[in-house]
């Protein structure tokens, strides 16, 4: 072959080899760990621990075993089940939004770290952006994340003898690491503010509600079940609500900070 024929092709391959476009890197767990936690944990452990309080063949012993489970463990039990219903594509496009300041502050509101106050106009706007994209729209849709509460059911069912090994009712033991159950006298909240609903008012409804809460180490309450209903759906909302808007002191025990659990009752009478 011709020396100019031989450098010819030599630049040639050199050129294609600068132009080689590197095919991205796949998600690692811990990334794809983190699309999950901030999209379904919270979500996932709400209603499971809803459906479990209506359960006689789960109960509390599974309310035990989901009510104080870290959002990112949770996050990170569900990283196959992501893996297998959402394409790599959408995995990136959920990563990327998370990236952003707007998805980064998302992130903390889901999992608590921060209270869930009203978003900004501004953050309100990138999130409806966000949410009619395909893939935003698949996220944040409420089926897709009763899907993976019936994927997470499975994981519970499977630690269910574990749990019980140390579960006493709804009373735990600091060593477990769960949800420490105190009383009311014991704990120091913001003041209760339920708001009547106008409503439920006119219409003569009242009714007493209890509401068990649980409070982070942060001292935000991120998550509420109604153990007694006032009979009135409004007013059991209302209460919710309620609770949801107090603000605690964490729980201190010999200088570490554990979550905890408490029973608030709730009455709305008329006068």
């Amino acid at each position: 072959m011709p020396l100019r024929r031989l450098i010819a092709t030599a630049l040639s391959v050199m050129v294609l080899g600068a132009c080689a476009v590197k095919p991205p890197e796949p998600l690692t767990d811990s990334q794809v760990a983190d699309v999950a936690t901030a999209f379904f944990s919270e979500q996932v452990r709400s209603l499971l621990v809803h459906r479990y309080w209506n359960s006689e063949s789960h109960g509390q012993r599974a309310i035990y075993c989901v009510s104080s489970r870290d959002a990112e463990k949770i996050g990170s039990e569900l990283v196959p089940d992501l893996r297998r219903n959402l394409t790599t594509s959408e995995l990136e496009q959920a990563r990327d939004f998370l990236a952003t300041p707007v998805g980064r502050a998302f992130m903390d509101r889901q999992v608590y770290n921060t209270p869930r106050t009203a978003l900004s106009a501004s953050e309100m706007a990138a999130m409806r952006d966000f949410s009619n994209t395909p893939v935003g729209f698949k996220l944040l849709e409420p089926a897709t994340a009763a899907r993976y509460a019936d994927a997470y059911d499975a994981k519970v069912a499977e630690r269910l003898g574990q749990c019980g090994k140390t579960y006493q009712s709804i009373d735990v033991d600091l060593a477990v690491g769960q949800a420490v159950s105190r009383a009311l006298e014991d704990i120091r909240c913001t003041r209760l503010r339920p708001l009547y609903p106008a409503e439920a008012r006119r219409k003569g409804q009242f009714g007493k509600a209890v509401v068990r809460f649980w409070v982070n180490t942060k001292g935000i309450v991120y998550l509420t079940l109604i153990t007694q209903s006032t009979g009135v759906p409004s007013l059991d909302e209302a209460a919710d609500k309620a609770i949801r808007e107090m603000h605690c002191v964490p729980y201190d025990h010999e200088g570490e900070l554990f979550t905890f659990t408490a029973s608030q009752p709730i009455s709305f009478e008329l006068h």
